[in-house]
């Protein structure tokens, strides 16, 4: 179950976020609810192109994933990135 929960914006003239969380997410890893939505308020959500810059930080992401055994092999991350052939 999906929900999203009003957060109060820092300053009036803020567009007012929103903390959308799995609901019962926070059972299954241990993280209380309440927990998920403070570290979902500190985060940015923007919409956009995907730039090299955020391939990278992906990248490394996937590539300590892979050294800590999380995942099973390697992932390209710019493999895997949708790029739009009109622009």
């Amino acid at each position: 179950m999906r929900g999203c929960i009003p957060s109060k914006s820092r300053k009036p003239y803020e567009t007012p976020k929103f903390s959308c969380i799995v609901v019962g997410f926070g059972g299954g890893s241990g993280i209380p609810l309440d927990i998920q939505i403070i570290a979902a308020d500190r985060s940015e959500f923007r919409i956009g192109s995907i730039t090299d810059d955020i391939i990278a930080i992906q990248q490394g992401i996937t590539d300590n994933f892979f050294k800590l055994g999380l995942i099973p092999r390697q992932i390209a991350v710019r493999d895997l990135v949708w790029r739009n052939q009109n622009t």
